[in-house]
C-alpha cells in the first residue's frame, strides 16, 4: 500500500462497543484538527493488534484505539511499550 500523509490517522474502532454517536463525534473531532481519517472496525478487541501492526506498516504514524474493554486496555499497555 501507499505510504501515509502525517494528517492522517487510523482509528481502530471495535465495532460492537463503540457507540454510533460516539464514533461520529470522534470522526467530527479529528476532521476538525484536520486530520484526514481511516477508520477500521474489528469485531473482537484481541484484532487491535493485527490491526495496528496493518497500520503501522502502511505508514501510519498516529493511531487511536476506540472502544474500551479489558483486551483493549491490555492491546493499549503492549503498544504503548513496543
Amino acid at each position: 500500500g501507499s505510504a501515509m500523509s502525517n494528517n492522517q490517522i487510523t482509528v481502530i474502532a471495535h465495532r460492537d462497543k463503540l457507540r454510533a454517536r460516539d464514533a461520529e463525534r470522534l470522526r467530527d473531532a479529528l476532521r476538525n484538527e484536520a486530520f484526514e481519517v481511516q477508520w477500521v472496525e474489528i469485531p473482537k478487541g484481541r484484532a487491535a493488534t493485527k490491526a495496528a501492526r496493518r497500520a503501522i506498516e502502511r505508514g501510519a504514524e498516529h493511531l487511536v484505539v476506540a472502544g474500551g474493554g479489558k483486551q483493549f486496555d491490555d492491546f493499549l499497555l503492549v503498544f504503548l511499550f513496543v
